[in-house]
């Protein structure tokens, strides 16, 4: 489905850094959204997944014209501005979910808006670590440096981070969350 202006911006970003940690990590692929995962037929009857930005480290297809089987090892979903209700919420949630019951280790809830990213793992799949872009502004939760938004996923992906380079340098500015990664 299209988006506008901002999701589309913020996950084009996301996706430019999980391609960068990829491509330097030698492991893996990073997708853009539309990119297929086919999975067994879950309980809610899903059979697929195409996050809006993903990251994935698992045999590739033997025809690369195919969806990948397996679901990714990361999951980014950009709220767009349909996705501010109570039932969007439960729609997400549900989602995210599916993408643990399938296997996939992370699962970024990423909110243009609030410009903020959640971050869900299949420990505790109802509480979110939330990250907020710039000041803390009083916020109860951690501010996070660059590095750490790639370390959550591709440590538990699997790949060792290598420390973030190129972006280590821009690793102290967490103004720069998510408009960098």
């Amino acid at each position: 489905m299209a988006t506008g202006r901002k999701p589309n911006r913020v996950a084009g970003r996301i996706y430019r850094s999980l391609d960068d940690q990829a491509t330097l990590g030698g492991k893996g692929e990073a997708f853009t959204d539309n990119m297929g995962f086919a999975v067994p037929e879950l309980p809610s009857g899903r059979e697929s997944f195409s996050p809006d930005a993903s990251y994935y480290d698992g045999p590739l297809p033997a025809n690369p014209m195919r969806f990948i089987e397996g679901p990714p090892n990361f999951a980014a979903e950009f709220r767009s501005e349909n996705d501010y209700s109570p039932l969007a919420e439960l729609d997400m949630a549900d989602k995210r979910a599916d993408y643990f019951a399938a296997g996939t280790l992370v699962v970024w809830d990423v909110d243009p808006l609030a410009e903020c990213i959640h971050v869900y793992k299949p420990t505790d799949p109802t509480r979110p670590t939330t990250y907020h872009r710039g000041p803390n502004r009083g916020r109860r939760t951690r501010r996070p440096r660059l590095a750490d938004s790639c370390r959550c996923h591709f440590r538990l992906a699997g790949t060792k981070c290598q420390e973030c380079p190129p972006m280590a340098k821009r690793q102290e500015r967490t103004d720069l969350l998510p408009s960098i990664c």
